[in-house]
């Protein structure tokens, strides 16, 4: 603050009428300007003079001593004044700062139900996957059980089938073979009467034929003799 601007300010600080900021950087210009102190000094002693005039009091005071005594009291009130607004600022900001953890607090506990609530709903949702996971596995091995079964079934059924078509084969080339067998028997009985009959046949010509020799011959001896 300039010499001019202090001496500017002079009326408004003797009627009280500075705000704090101007207020502070007045007297701070005024305690280091011994020619602004002079004429502070002298605009305050006539203003206080006249006041006591109008008031009907004694003139007997020390004006000088009352300015530096006000100067005092003003920087102090200052001091209170700044103490009280920053305390008052600092309990605004405590203020928001417990309005603001009471919201926070209020929206975690919001945030932690709902996540709570998801947690819930997604264990619910996991055990009933669970369940269909163990109720599928369940059809799965009854299914594959039955697949088993059906199958060995099958199996037992095929090889059934196949031990009696094994079978019916067997019988059925067995009675071929019994077939073969007969007629083999009835050719060879077939072939050994034939020849039995072509011996016998052969034996009645040969004897036969003897019999018809010696019928000759006996003819013979008997015309020889006549």
């Amino acid at each position: 603050m300039t010499c001019n601007e202090a001496r500017r300010l002079i009326t408004a600080y003797v009627k009280k009428e500075l705000p704090d900021r101007e207020l502070e950087q007045f007297l701070y210009h005024v305690e280091h300007c011994s020619d602004c102190m002079d004429e502070l000094d002298t605009y305050y002693t006539v203003y206080q003079a006249l006041d006591l005039l109008d008031s009907g009091g004694c003139h007997n005071y020390d004006f000088r001593n009352m300015l530096k005594n006000e100067i005092r009291a003003t920087k102090r009130g200052i001091i209170r004044r700044k103490i009280a607004g920053i305390l008052l600022g600092v309990l605004v900001l405590a203020a928001e700062l417990l309005l603001g953890v009471s919201v926070y607090t209020g929206y975690e506990i919001e945030r932690g139900a709902q996540q709570s609530t998801l947690i819930e709903r997604a264990i619910l949702h996991m055990n009933y996957r669970g369940q269909k996971v163990l109720e599928t596995e369940e059809v799965s091995e009854s299914e594959l059980r039955e697949e088993t079964e059906t199958e060995s079934q099958n199996k037992e059924s095929s090889q059934k089938e196949t031990q009696k078509e094994t079978t019916a084969e067997k019988a059925a080339q067995e009675t071929r073979e019994k077939e073969v067998l007969q007629k083999q028997t009835e050719t060879n009985s077939g072939k050994t009467s034939a020849k039995q009959t072509e011996a016998k046949n052969e034996k009645t010509s040969v004897k036969q034929t003897k019999t018809q020799e010696t019928n000759n011959s006996k003819a013979g001896e008997g015309t020889k003799s006549k």
